[in-house]
């Protein structure tokens, strides 16, 4: 999940395949937090939801990606300075 051209984002990615649900980002979100929360359903919909709304449906090609390397939620999963760890700041 990611704020990407001014939208919320949710989805799975890979090399060559990868498929997202996208959502506009509210303007009375900016400088808050903001509850999201994200599903890939039983027909392979990726959902995306602002507090209780459901906010974005897409088709998904893929749910959940097999990894065979260090992962991270919020980051790329590695600890380089270019590893895009959250500062644990609302967005401004």
């Amino acid at each position: 999940m990611r704020i990407n051209a001014g939208n919320y984002e949710v989805g799975s990615w890979a090399p060559g395949e990868g498929t997202s649900a996208t959502g506009g980002l509210a303007t009375q979100d900016a400088g808050s937090w903001v509850f999201l929360a994200a599903t890939f359903d039983a027909a392979a919909n990726w959902n995306l939801y602002r507090y209780d709304e459901l906010i974005s449906t897409t088709p998904g090609v893929s749910g959940a990606l097999e990894m065979d390397a260090p992962w991270a939620i919020g980051s790329r999963g590695d600890t380089t300075v270019d590893g895009r760890f959250s500062a644990g700041r609302s967005m401004k």
